[in-house]
């Protein structure tokens, strides 16, 4: 590969805060000309909700970066389970966290146009605005997690 690699070692706890910090990190090494990033999660453990999301989050809002490629590696046992938990596809102890060429997030998604029989609500996981008919179950496009929508609007992960 002609591309600038870089292995970045990560420890402890994922959480927002933490990825955050990761996603400043990968962005600092791709303004470097790091191209393809890959964090290292030997050590990491253990892996909330906010942390997975928000690592996936913040590596697709990187701006100005459409040939960036970014992922987990080397991830325990622990760890993978809690990505995919999280609506993470994990194949062979690794997470793609961002392809080359993956467009940034919209707060707002809908596979129709909005109108007056859609009602709208906040994934429970990631707080995207997710459009839907009615009462029922939905997967979130951002985040993909399952959740129920009972005839009041309220939502709640299954």
């Amino acid at each position: 590969m002609t591309e600038k690699q870089f292995l970045l070692k990560a420890h402890g706890l994922l959480d927002a805060e933490s990825a955050r910090i990761l996603t400043g990190e990968v962005e600092a090494l791709y303004r470097r000309g790091y191209r393809n990033v890959a964090i290292d999660a030997e050590h990491i453990t253990p892996v909330l909700p906010e942390g997975a999301l928000g690592l996936k989050r913040g590596l697709a809002g990187i701006e100005d970066a459409a040939d960036l490629a970014a992922s987990i590696v080397n991830l325990g046992e622990k760890a993978a389970v809690q990505f995919s938990i999280f609506g993470l596809p994990v194949s062979e102890r690794a997470v793609e966290l961002r392809a080359p060429g993956e467009p940034a997030p919209e707060r707002a998604y809908s596979d129709a146009a909005p109108d007056d029989t859609q009602a709208a609500a906040d994934c429970p996981q990631c707080g995207a605005v997710v459009r839907f008919p009615g009462a029922g179950m939905y997967q979130c496009p951002a985040c993909y997690a399952h959740f129920g929508v009972d005839a009041d609007g309220r939502t709640g992960l299954l």
